[in-house]
């Protein structure tokens, strides 16, 4: 696990932002390829944008525990 190599959090929330942004193409990518519908890749999208800004959020202010 990442978390028990990082103390602070750092690269957690780097880790959690990168994932993040990865996850934003996948919609988009299976709506091209006819998997599902268009209203599928606006949904998830909607979704994907509330997550990224939890991500950032917590990239910004990481908890410490130390």
């Amino acid at each position: 696990m990442v978390a028990v190599n990082d103390p602070h959090g750092t690269r957690s929330a780097d880790l959690i932002w990168e994932y993040s942004l990865y996850l934003t193409a996948l919609p988009v990518l299976v709506s091209a390829t006819g998997l599902t519908s268009w209203m599928f890749a606006v949904e998830v999208t909607a979704a994907n944008v509330y997550l990224l800004s939890l991500a950032h959020a917590f990239r910004q202010v990481r908890p410490s525990f130390v």
